[in-house]
């Protein structure tokens, strides 16, 4: 697995704890971010990581994986 910046990281970490209530182990969030759908890659290339809609998106996608 491959290493990510620290904004995505930060994202994904968040989202999977206000979803799971727990805190994600860095495995974790490497696979989740292995894993998210194209269209959140491209939305967070253009607005940032750090961008509300990118977070909304992983979380939607959390509740549904």
């Amino acid at each position: 697995m491959g290493k990510i910046d620290s904004d995505a990281f930060n994202q994904i970490h968040d989202r999977y704890y206000d979803h799971y209530g727990k805190i994600p182990s860095e495995i974790i969030i490497l696979q989740i971010h292995k894993l998210l759908p194209k269209d959140i890659y491209l939305l967070a290339e253009q607005w940032g990581w750090n961008d509300t809609e990118v977070g909304d998106k992983i979380y939607r996608w959390l509740k549904k994986n």
